[in-house]
């Protein structure tokens, strides 16, 4: 049988243990995360929304002069 116990678990087994153990990390974490999400996404917008036009005035700028 090729199922014996052996004395060490093989690498593909560690893999799977950390793959499930983050999943449950993930589903415990995650709603803690999300509100977190949504802030990184409104200043993310908002520092494109201000130093976006802010940029292109400087490059303006810098061409004429």
């Amino acid at each position: 049988m090729s199922n014996s116990p052996s004395s060490s678990p093989s690498s593909q087994t560690y893999v799977y243990t950390i793959a499930l153990a983050l999943s449950f990390l993930l589903q415990l974490v995650w709603p803690a995360l999300r509100p977190l999400m949504d802030v990184m996404r409104v200043l993310a917008l908002l520092g494109i929304l201000i130093f976006g036009p802010l940029e292109l005035y400087q490059l303006f700028r810098t061409r004429r002069g």
